[in-house]
């Protein structure tokens, strides 16, 4: 059985040979597939794991969401959820990065004005 674990835990199973840019998620039930597709945020999809049986066969970090959910119902009364996801390039990385020190540069300017 495969599945996708996110970031904040949530894991549940999704189709043989996916790839991050095409993974589809059969779920039971249309709550089933909204719980999927309400985990599916920016912050979650940061970081995820792909497991097999278990066992971890790929981590990735730095992930943005490409495409996203899709619900379709099936012949049988199942919903499909495809979505697909992305490495951020280096490029993206250095940008989150340096904002990231700027609001920190900023914090501490701002705590220096107040003291």
């Amino acid at each position: 059985m495969d599945e996708l674990k996110l970031i904040n835990g949530f894991t549940f199973g999704i189709e043989g040979g996916a790839s991050l840019s095409h993974i589809e998620h059969i779920a039971e039930t249309e709550a089933a597939a909204l719980e999927v597709c309400n985990q599916l945020t920016s912050y979650n999809c940061s970081h995820v794991e792909f497991l097999h049986y278990g066992m971890v066969t790929g981590t990735y970090d730095d992930l943005i969401i490409t495409a996203m959910p899709v619900r379709l119902i099936l012949e049988d009364g199942r919903i499909s959820v495809t979505f697909g996801l992305r490495e951020k390039s280096d490029m993206e990385v250095r940008v989150e990065a340096l904002e990231t020190e700027m609001t920190e540069v900023q914090e501490a300017i701002a705590e220096e004005v107040e003291a």
